[in-house]
């Protein structure tokens, strides 16, 4: 199963690399088991969150498997950081902090997004649910 929500989602991605969407820089890797980073260059929050709710609707509305004639559709729970607060020091941090954002989106429910922000420390404040 792990391999068709892959499929799904790189095509996903190669499909807004192709589209107005302009997303001029994105790069998309597995970052463990179950685990995806999608790496956004020069573009808002808001378009993470675009991508992410696209992401989420192709997921929702597309058959992975079926198990016992029953169609199987999954959900992603994802977590959004933004460098451009400049509150990251390394890319790590970066990272860490999507991490977080995203075991939180897992605690809110399915299909969730949520994106961190904060003032001044990436370790401070209350994520955003959205």
């Amino acid at each position: 199963m792990l391999r068709q929500f892959a499929r799904l989602l790189f095509g996903l991605v190669a499909e807004k690399k192709r589209s107005a969407v302009n997303l001029q820089d994105i790069m998309v890797g597995r970052y463990g088991g179950e685990e995806f980073l999608v790496l956004l260059s020069q573009q808002p929050p808001e378009q993470a969150e675009h991508l992410a709710d696209q992401l989420n609707h192709a997921l929702l509305t597309t058959t992975i498997l079926e198990v016992s004639g029953q169609p199987l559709k999954v959900s992603a729970s994802i977590g959004i950081a933004s460098m451009s607060d400049a509150i990251f020091r390394t890319p790590l941090e970066l990272i860490e902090a999507a991490d977080r954002s995203m075991y939180l989106a897992k605690r809110s429910g399915r299909a969730c997004t949520i994106l961190l922000m904060v003032a001044d420390d990436p370790l401070a404040g209350e994520p955003q649910a959205y």
